[in-house]
């Protein structure tokens, strides 16, 4: 919910602080998907996190850098 009143203000760029904990496997799909859908759309998209997994995956899709 917190991300969604954020996400109204158009953000230029969007600071997240793992932004995966707790969520299931459908609930990490579905961020990760927004959040690349942001990317691309221009939000840059800058990532705190312990899950080196999640880290090297983000890095390795295409178009993240």
């Amino acid at each position: 919910m917190a991300l969604a009143g954020v996400l109204v203000l158009e953000p230029k760029v969007l600071l997240l602080d793992e932004p995966t904990a707790g969520l299931d496997f459908v609930g990490i799909t579905s961020m990760l998907m927004l959040l690349d859908r942001l990317h691309t759309g221009g939000t840059t998209i800058v990532i705190s996190t312990h899950d080196t997994d999640l880290a090297y995956e983000w890095e390795e899709e295409p178009g993240c850098s």
